[in-house]
């Protein structure tokens, strides 16, 4: 466990035989629970708390020493150690002021990434080079080196684009001919290319188009709610194996902590190159594009994210809030948002934070240690808001009505994770115990939220499967489906290898129900037993 739930459980073992907790556990709304948090519990442990867990601040100085080291090891050719000199120069630049700086630790970068025959990522290091203002009289050798990655890359076209530019600059006459020769391989590759356009990849569509509310589901699907299931996807059609139910976009997403430098924290790419974070050292990006988007939310968590990674789920509903402006939440609290348990079957249903809110917490069905648990983490995420500015005029020491109303937000979206959560994995190719064979293994790589997927119930063994494309999550039908079949995605106690019983404990404690799908209904005849509970 983390050292953030090592204390909360230390201040709860403290309270348990006091009236505080024992009025705490029948307080029966969020925004009373958060309340009595907050009257009870000192303001300033917890500002010492993240103060002292603050990281990831840039150090122009080290930066500069950064690039300095990386040219050592270079020099020696030891070019993995280079590059991770590099990097860290990349990341704690100031990119205001060190463009210099960052422009020749990429054009830097890209000189390793060559070496080692990664061309596709030496251009991409070149590219941000010239972004960030790479130096004029130091640039043909730059785009030489992009010449060289271009031709090895069979990139003809963008080749004879690189000649061009030259062309325009003041070039050292020992290196016209080198480029000549470039020019006049590219033009003999391209000539000899055949004419028309390669076939694209087959685009990945909705079956029958989108729903007329859930516009992230097939219209051959549609939502429907009963007393028993509540709300619940069937299908309007027979299905065909394979067929798109699903495409979302999740409405928030977090990268976990060990692929932060591998994979863009906006989109979850595999990185190639990287655009460092405006402020902290902890974030990269795969594009400017996803810098100015992920930045949008981040600049809430750029100094507490390590601690917002040891506090588990509850950083999602941290990035939830984060990705809806203070002055959104207030329209929706003046609108009387209010729970409705049949959200989605009369109105528009989106991947937004309306969808999110109306998520079911369950937090009537859970136990008062948990709650407290809850409670104390929404505070914590609560008071970093307040430190960073989200709230207009807020004051450390007070908490006003709004900021205690986005508290119980906070405290509402993590009950929700509990349940609703998904992961977000991908493929990577691991060394087997046969020296020619690689493995392939799936490994989750974030976790997400997806209001319209979310939708879909449980049954152990289900009728859809996920894929990923990035964060897009993309489910498909595991088998054949007829007309009025519920579609079932499953919450990850599945049969087999997971025996009955434990399926079913596992189920009751996390998800609060009993699962009554088909093979544990066989499952209940068979050991003749009437409920899993009485088992």
């Amino acid at each position: 466990m983390g050292e953030w739930f090592n204390l909360v459980n230390q201040r709860l073992e403290s309270l348990l035989r006091s009236s505080f907790f024992d009025t705490f556990s029948k307080e029966h709304s969020n925004l009373d629970r958060i309340r009595h948090v907050v009257s009870s519990t000192p303001v300033d442990s917890f500002i010492e708390y993240i103060k002292k867990h603050q990281s990831g601040v840039k150090n122009s100085t080290e930066a500069v020493e950064f690039r300095r080291r990386g040219n050592e090891h270079f020099v020696k050719k030891s070019l993995q150690k280079a590059i991770k000199f590099y990097d860290l120069s990349i990341l704690n630049s100031e990119l205001d002021t060190q463009r210099e700086n960052l422009a020749l630790s990429y054009g830097n970068r890209a000189a390793c990434m060559s070496e080692m025959e990664k061309f596709n990522e030496a251009l991409m290091d070149i590219q941000n080079a010239m972004l960030f203002e790479y130096p004029e009289d130091l640039l043909p050798k730059l785009l030489m080196r992009a010449l060289v990655c271009h031709k090895a890359l069979g990139q003809s076209a963008e080749g004879l684009k690189v000649v061009e530019k030259l062309a325009k600059l003041n070039i050292d006459s020992s290196k016209v001919q080198e480029i000549e020769q470039f020019l006049v391989e590219f033009e003999a590759v391209l000539q000899s290319k055949q004419n028309g356009e390669p076939k694209g990849s087959k685009k990945v569509e909705l079956l029958d188009s989108s729903h007329q509310h859930v516009a992230s589901m097939s219209a051959a699907l549609d939502v429907r709610w009963t007393e028993e299931k509540g709300r619940h996807v069937v299908t309007l059609q027979p299905v065909k194996r394979g067929s798109v139910l699903f495409m979302e976009r999740p409405f928030a997403a977090v990268l976990l902590p060990e692929f932060l430098p591998d994979y863009c924290s906006n989109c979850f790419t595999k990185l190639q190159s990287f655009i460092p974070c405006n402020r902290c050292t902890h974030v990269r990006y795969c594009s400017l594009r996803c810098r100015d988007k992920g930045e949008s939310y981040h600049r809430y968590e750029c100094s507490f994210l390590p601690l917002l990674h040891d506090i588990g789920v509850a950083h999602l509903s941290h990035r939830i809030i984060a990705k809806t402006s203070f002055k959104q939440l207030m329209t929706l609290r003046e609108s009387s948002l209010a729970e409705n348990p049949c959200f989605g079957l009369n109105e528009p249903y989106l991947s937004d934070y309306l969808g999110v809110f109306h998520l079911l917490p369950h937090d009537d069905k859970m136990n008062p240690r948990d709650l407290f648990h809850y409670s104390m983490s929404a505070m914590l995420l609560l008071i970093c808001f307040k430190m960073v500015d989200y709230f207009p005029d807020s004051n450390l020491e007070q908490f006003s009505e709004d900021e205690l109303f986005v508290g119980s937000l906070l405290l509402r979206h993590i009950q929700q994770l509990i349940c609703n959560a998904h992961a977000i994995s991908t493929v990577q190719l691991e060394d087997s115990s046969s020296e020619t064979v690689m493995e392939e293994n799936e490994v989750r790589l974030a976790t997400a939220i997806y209001p319209a997927a979310s939708l879909m119930n449980h049954a152990c063994t289900p009728n859809i499967f996920p894929v990923f494309d990035g964060d897009t999550l993309i489910v498909k039908a595991q088998s054949d489906l007829k007309e009025n079949e519920e579609v079932f995605n499953n919450y990850g106690p599945r049969a087999p290898p997971m025996p009955f019983l434990q399926r079913q404990k596992v189920l009751k404690e996390q998800y609060f129900f009993k699962c009554a799908c088909a093979v544990c209904e066989v499952e209940v005849s068979r050991l003749g037993c009437r409920t899993a509970a009485e088992r």
